[in-house]
């Protein structure tokens, strides 16, 4: 299983990964922008970690999209902006939760953990 960074903050994306290879059981990999991000998408990426922000798709499309190209995957979205649209906006386009950064880092770990990502997971 893969868990899948979108994050166009190099060291946003570095930390977020540092968090994740410390806790779950699975493969972590980055991309910078949408279209990255749906090259690496494979059949077995578990879990999609998306900002909204991307330099190449508004937050809505991004989500949109990414649930179109990974169907059964979970997708998380993040964001640190004030987005011209609501957080249910968001979960109806296809996100499964949403972290407003500055977010806990233990509260991304109990949605990895939600998820049967990590290796306490029953």
């Amino acid at each position: 299983m893969e868990i899948l960074i979108v994050e166009d903050q190099k060291f946003a994306a570095r930390i977020i990964m540092r968090k994740i290879k410390n806790t779950a059981q699975c493969r972590t990999t980055s991309a910078a922008s949408l279209s990255a991000a749906l090259e690496l998408v494979k059949s077995d990426t578990a879990l999609i970690i998306c900002d909204l922000s991307l330099p190449d798709a508004d937050g809505l499309e991004a989500v949109i999209r990414l649930r179109a190209a990974a169907p059964a995957c979970k997708i998380a979205a993040m964001t640190s902006v004030e987005l011209p649209y609501k957080k249910e906006d968001i979960i109806a386009a296809g996100a499964d939760r949403v972290f407003t950064k500055p977010f806990r880092s233990a509260a991304l770990m109990q949605y990895i953990d939600e998820a049967g990502l990590t290796p306490n997971t029953p």
